[in-house]
């Protein structure tokens, strides 16, 4: 193994990749542990979002104590911070979607005014859109929800998770959560700690929250914690965070989870093959670094494990599991990693359609829909107008099973789109040669990906979220001067007959 420990740190090194420490965790023992000067064993690290996931263990603590519900809504719990004025969307903005990043505003609250305490901002920046719909990362969540941790406990943080769990693990006497000016612990960032309480950590997350058979984690909870819940596709930077999103935990391919920091701090886990992969680092300066750790992992650690007779499939390249019994892996056409709409991956090839299975959790596609390909599983949304309002006018959307009609006022303009393979016609308004290809990512979030061809080369990409009447359309670009209709967040209703 040491010889495979140092191929994967010898082409990290050649990628320009800053390691601090390198852990693996195969079968529960530690099979490598790797640190580089100035950094060692006794170093504390900042974590950096790292810490979301540990805020998100505090919650689910909370949570089997029955001091909170998933379902609560967050205002429940900060009624100082209300406004005179409670916007609904606020009002409606639950414990679980900010677990989700699926909160009402576009980004974090509190970078719009740092000078101001960071907890109020949550509740008194204007929002953005409807919560519960569509993933977008937001610090200011994690931070609040680490609030409300300190404020229901009575306790710091750090003492409420050593008190129910960390101590029990052996977890560092020395590591804490950095405070801000505001005396507020910085739960989305925030965590020093060593790269040995990260690799106790990940140990304990492998064993479902179990330590020396004595369950210190809810158990429920964190299946749900490191499971998909919400589709991640249209934010991730690399593949890997295309993957989808739990409750504060990132899934990654090859069946894994995982928490995420700033700088390649990372806590990899990959049940199915009995691995954890821990790294400290700073990739800040290098924006394929992290992607970099990734490549090095699978091509050297997975088939140097697979030789040495486990079982797994280090080839497979899906998420799992999905909501309401999805089956994701072979079934749902390029969830996995993002190619053009023209062009199929090795890790597309043979997803025809979708495997439907139990009952929908969302309350968009019908239960009626199982085991009906990609095209025809949303048959009861094709001709069916809604009517979203941008920026104060009002404009229509149209979904059919081969083609998007968009309508503003007497103009129409129709996008067409393929399922298996994608289609080719013109952008709309803009008549540019273009190709494109839909899929649904799970029960109710329909992706459309379009490729542009010829002068004007450029992606498009829009997430309709359907929720009961409501539609959701989270719509970006990467044309430099144009499309600029076709940008942002269109929300909507369908139109009553």
């Amino acid at each position: 193994m040491d010889k495979i420990m140092g191929r994967f740190i010898r082409e990290l090194e050649e990628a320009e990749v800053c390691l601090h420490s390198v852990a693996l965790i195969y079968r529960g023992k530690v099979i490598g542990e790797r640190y580089f000067g100035p950094f060692g064993p006794h170093t504390l690290q900042r974590m950096f979002s790292v810490s979301k996931s540990f805020v998100s263990v505090a919650v689910g603590l909370l949570c089997e104590e029955g001091r909170i519900g998933l379902s609560d809504p967050i205002l429940q719990y900060f009624p100082e911070y209300a406004p005179d004025i409670i916007p609904p969307q606020l009002a409606r903005m639950t414990i679980r979607d900010m677990l989700r990043m699926q909160t009402c505003y576009d980004k974090t609250t509190y970078k719009r005014d740092p000078g101001q305490p960071w907890v109020p901002s949550f509740f008194h920046t204007q929002p953005h859109h409807e919560p519960g719909m569509v993933f977008m990362y937001d610090t200011s969540s994690s931070h609040t929800l680490c609030a409300l941790v300190e404020k229901l406990s009575g306790k710091e943080i750090m003492e409420y998770l050593r008190e129910k769990c960390l101590d029990e693990i052996g977890f560092s006497k020395e590591a804490y959560f950095i405070r801000n000016e505001f005396n507020e612990a910085m739960g989305g960032s925030g965590l020093m700690a060593k790269t040995g309480d990260m690799i106790k950590f990940a140990r304990l997350l492998m064993e479902g929250g179990v330590f020396r058979g004595k369950q210190l984690l809810p158990k429920g909870y964190m299946k749900q914690a490191v499971s998909f819940q919400t589709p991640t596709r249209m934010r991730g930077a690399v593949k890997e965070e295309r993957q989808g999103y739990g409750y504060q935990f990132w899934r990654l391919t090859h069946h894994g989870f995982g928490c995420y920091g700033k700088g390649g701090q990372l806590v990899l886990c990959y049940p199915d093959h009995d691995l954890a992969v821990i790294t400290t680092a700073d990739t800040t300066s290098l924006p394929e670094g992290n992607q970099a750790i990734y490549d090095s992992l699978y091509r050297n650690i997975f088939p140097a494990l697979s030789s040495r007779g486990h079982s797994g499939n280090p080839s497979r390249g899906s998420d799992g599991p999905c909501p309401g019994g999805l089956s994701c892996g072979d079934t749902l056409a390029g969830y996995r990693g993002r190619s053009c709409a023209g062009r199929g991956s090795s890790e597309d090839a043979g997803a025809g359609g979708m495997t439907w299975s139990g009952e929908c959790p969302g309350d968009f596609l019908s239960a009626n829909a199982r085991s009906k390909d990609a095209k025809e599983a949303g048959s009861d949304l094709w001709g069916k107008e809604y009517w979203c309002e941008d920026a104060g006018v009002w404009k229509k959307i149209v979904f059919f099973s081969d083609r998007i009609c968009f309508c503003t006022g007497d103009e129409v303009y129709e996008l067409p789109v393929g399922w298996e393979t994608a289609r080719p016609g013109s952008f709309p308004q803009y008549n540019d040669a273009c190709v494109t290809k839909a899929e649904w990512l799970d029960f109710c979030s329909l992706y459309i990906r379009s490729d542009m061809l010829g002068e004007n080369m450029a992606v498009f990409e829009m997430q309709a979220v359907f929720k009961g009447a409501g539609l959701l359309c989270y719509m970006k670009h990467t044309q430099e001067f144009r499309f600029e209709e076709f940008a942002g967040i269109w929300e909507g209703k369908l139109k009553k007959k």
